[in-house]
């Protein structure tokens, strides 16, 4: 079927789309430093060989529009390698020089690893980097993964939220106001039988590897209309499930924020 359209309805279409096209867009210079180093170590057997491998991924911020970075910088040492008032670069290198097995072989720096004479490889990385950004806040993940020679790697997540205007680390209690916990877990809760399609807890066992006890994760991230509470291996499931991230709207979480954090969603007026 052909159809004719008058040209005021035409019209009317175009100023429409162009309508929708002309979005408020915000702006924002941001400049980062990838900066990678890796240092690989061995302690020599008759038969086979140690080897110890350290390594290190980080997306350093040095600017971020007009905001001061400083604070985020520092909270990311701390995060990554649980330093305060080093250089980045002494960190890196701080971090390299504490090899898995330091304290049972006499482990030596090499160029690289001797497939043929290896007969124990250890690992330990740190990754971090941006994973979201808004003109309010910065999100950062800082990935640590372990080997030390077990049944299997360890590895966990933790997210870093930044209030950019405000220049500060938002923790949980600068998102969530004292005393919301218990009434906040029946929403996580749900959100949780949601993701599973599960209509009660029993369900949730029956159709999950989830078996251990649900709480209210306090390692947070921030999207558009998102906090997404994230569960690392262990928490609330086994180490072969791997990490649950588990996204709540922020609509539904408005009675627990913080006054501070109504400010870094855009809500309906009179919500």
């Amino acid at each position: 079927m052909i159809r004719f359209f008058s040209k005021s309805l035409l019209v009317a279409v175009a100023l429409t789309v162009a309508a929708v096209a002309t979005a408020q867009i915000s702006n924002f210079e941001t400049t980062s430093i990838y900066k990678t180093a890796t240092r690989t170590y061995c302690a020599a057997g008759d038969t086979a060989d140690v080897y110890s491998i350290n390594s290190v991924g980080l997306q350093w911020p040095v600017r971020f529009g007009d905001n001061d970075v400083k604070a985020l910088q520092d909270t990311l040492l701390r995060r990554a390698f649980g330093v305060e008032n080093l250089a980045v670069d002494d960190a890196i290198n701080d971090y390299l020089s504490q090899p898995l097995g330091k304290d049972e072989y006499p482990l030596n720096v090499v160029a690289s690893v001797n497939d043929d004479r290896c007969g124990l490889l250890l690992e330990q990385r740190v990754d971090v980097s941006m994973v979201g950004f808004c003109e309010r806040y910065v999100v950062y993940s800082c990935n640590h993964y372990e080997f030390n020679g077990g049944d299997h790697p360890n590895y966990y997540t933790h997210y870093i939220n930044y209030d950019v205007q405000r220049n500060k680390l938002l923790l949980f209690n600068d998102i969530f106001a004292p005393g919301s916990e218990e009434k906040l877990l029946e929403v996580v809760t749900q959100a949780i039988l949601d993701k599973f399609f599960a209509s009660s807890l029993e369900d949730l066992f029956r159709k999950s590897e989830i078996r251990y006890d649900i709480h209210v994760s306090r390692d947070i991230y921030l999207t558009g209309n998102e906090v997404v509470f994230h569960y690392n291996p262990y928490e609330i499931a086994p180490w072969s499930f791997g990490g649950i991230d588990v996204p709540v709207r922020a609509s539904l979480l408005i009675p627990f924020f913080t006054p501070e954090a109504l400010t870094l969603f855009d809500f309906p007026a009179g919500s």
